[in-house]
């Protein structure tokens, strides 16, 4: 004992525990620049569940997917999503709260240290003092961007009562509460990053075109969601105007469609062109990879696993047009016959005579047709069990073989052997913000310009490149001037919100988030008309049996395990939560 105290001495006492970073020696901009990395990282960051923006189950909860596989994998985690009986212990949610505060945390620890920076302009190069650019204020900028992103997903997952910790907690009590909406916390920390940033992202030297930072013109459009996501349309659309109207990529190209709408979801032409706001930027090495998508690959097909994540047959069907080429706003297409049948518990026979939007085979895989440059889709491996999943594997994300070939992609990019690649993740897209528009011009009843952007969509979608009516029956136009969607505005209120359907299909949960903000009683009665479609007899009969959310519940539970933190015992609990604003079970 003695020996081991001389050796060690008082100073122990003083020493900077293993894995610790001590605050003053981090107080220069080499190293608060790699805290502002850290912070960017929880974007990319996850499991092979989900990640911060894949966002993929919540297209599950909202009708337009299904879990996928077989019976009994990993159902604990994902029947509860498909079959709207979610609870507080369900881990999807944990994974998916942690990672909020995960990344708010790396925000506050970097915004704390950074304001002590002092050295953070020392090597600009002439051209940026020239431009009077404050790398100081641009990075903190980012911050505030990254911590209002963090928190609306919490938000708008989780309700907005729960906990806003910024730079300024000092706590480490878990047994902390709010029963504050923390939306105007949100708005402040996107106010202060429009604030503070820049037109273009900014290299630690000044220079332009640092790609995969925020920049001014991100922070707007991020406004934008966070706006309304609330409800607040009027105070959205100014910004929609100026943001279409006057900005650009990070890269400077005028913001505006590419002419191949494939290209939003490429690995070759990601970073390009003028339609990416903020895209989540993997860059196919483990762990950067995009893990949130690993376990919904094609299984015994393009990436060799998981299976997971289905389109359903009624998203699917959503697809069809009529003999003018445009969708059917009242949902006819579930009284007319299915562009695929089970024919067997264990086989589909796919109908391609019946015409669709050629979008359709951009977002799913169909048996019997070409996907991407891997061939003819075949029966069996490349559907896990088509009886239990449906036959529309989802294949909008997966990367070509091409990509493969080049290095940019790989079976086995994650801990446990899923695939991955680079392929960005489009978080905020120009053709979201124009829908958007198209939106809050409906309800300001300005419908022939509701109308042009709804067409410039799908304009683009009718690019001759996707369509070959050798293989399938594709049929896509305009609405012509005068149509009648666009005359009334209850019509016209349809035919954007089927625009949003068909064009942002399976993009990150934005089906579920839509539903949401359009109000718990369209979301409930939506998902059961889809429920009660998808039960038919010739599509997945259990479907019958489930029963959407009532319209209350547009949030989900705090889990479980933070319910424990906060103190509170999770039988006797939930009273306490809910009188705080929390859902916790239904």
């Amino acid at each position: 004992m003695s020996f081991m105290i001389s050796s060690c001495g008082e100073e122990f006492l003083y020493k900077e525990p293993l894995g610790s970073v001590d605050p003053e020696t981090m107080q220069n901009a080499t190293a608060v620049n790699m805290l502002i990395t850290g912070a960017y990282s929880q974007l990319t960051i996850g499991t092979r569940y989900t990640d911060m923006s894949a966002n993929w189950v919540y297209d599950v909860l909202a009708g337009a997917a299904n879990k996928g596989s077989h019976a009994g994998d990993q159902e604990n985690e994902y029947m509860g999503w498909q079959e709207h009986t979610l609870t507080s212990s369900n881990p999807i949610l944990s994974f998916k709260y942690q990672m909020v505060y995960r990344g708010s945390k790396r925000v506050e620890t970097a915004l704390q240290i950074l304001a002590n920076v002092t050295d953070m302009n020392a090597t600009l190069l002439a051209a940026a003092v020239t431009e009077g650019i404050d790398m100081k204020a641009i990075r903190q900028g980012e911050l505030h961007f990254l911590r209002a992103l963090y928190y609306f997903e919490g938000a708008r997952v989780f309700g907005p009562y729960i906990l806003y910790l910024d730079e300024t907690n000092t706590e480490a009590d878990p047994r902390m509460h709010n029963d504050v909406s923390i939306w105007p916390k949100i708005e402040h920390d996107i106010n202060e990053a429009i604030r503070l940033l820049d037109n273009y992202p900014r290299q630690n030297n000044g220079a332009r075109g640092e790609i995969g930072r925020a920049y001014k013109w991100a922070a707007i459009a991020l406004k934008v969601k966070i706006l309304m996501q609330q409800g607040k349309n009027a105070e959205a659309k100014p910004l929609l105007l100026d943001l279409l109207a006057n900005g650009h990529t990070a890269w400077g190209t005028p913001y505006g469609l590419r002419p191949d709408l494939r290209d939003t979801w490429s690995i070759p032409a990601k970073n390009s062109g003028g339609e990416s706001i903020f895209d989540v930027q993997y860059v196919g090495e483990r762990e950067n990879a995009g893990s949130g998508w690993s376990l919904a690959y094609v299984d015994g097909g393009p990436g060799g696993c998981c299976g997971f994540f289905h389109a359903s047959f009624d998203l699917a069907n959503s697809f069809q047009v009529d003999d003018d080429g445009l969708p059917f706003l009242d949902n006819e297409y579930r009284s007319r016959p299915s562009i695929a049948t089970m024919t067997t518990t264990t086989t589909a026979e796919h109908d391609f005579d019946i015409p669709v939007d050629p979008r359709l085979d951009f977002n799913v895989i169909r048996t019997g047709l070409p996907f991407k440059d891997w061939g003819v889709a075949p029966s069996g491996r490349w559907n896990r069990d088509i009886g239990y999943a449906g036959p529309f594997k989802v294949g909008k994300f997966i990367y070509t073989d091409a990509d493969r070939l080049a290095g940019q992609a790989a079976s086995n990019l994650h801990p446990q052997g899923q695939p991955g690649s680079a392929m960005n993740l489009p978080y905020i897209t120009v053709r979201d913000m124009m829908l958007r528009l198209a939106e809050i011009h409906v309800e300001d009843n300005e419908l022939p310009q509701a109308m042009a952007l709804v067409n410039a969509i799908r304009k683009r979608a009718a690019n001759p490149t996707l369509i070959n009516n050798t293989i399938a029956t594709y049929n896509i136009a305009e609405y012509p001037g005068g149509h009648a969607a666009f005359s009334n505005q209850d019509v016209a209120r349809k035919a954007v919100r089927m625009e949003r359907k068909l064009e942002l299909a399976l993009e990150g949960g934005i089906s579920w988030f839509d539903y949401i903000r359009w109000g718990g009683d369209y979301m409930s009665t939506s998902i059961q008309a889809a429920f009660d479609y998808e039960g038919r007899a010739e599509h997945l009969p259990r479907y019958a049996d489930y029963n959407s959310f009532p319209p209350e519940v547009t949030f989900l539970p705090l889990p479980q395990t933070q319910v424990i933190r906060m103190g509170q015992n999770p039988a006797t609990g939930q009273n306490w939560l809910q009188q705080r604003g929390y859902w916790v079970n239904r």
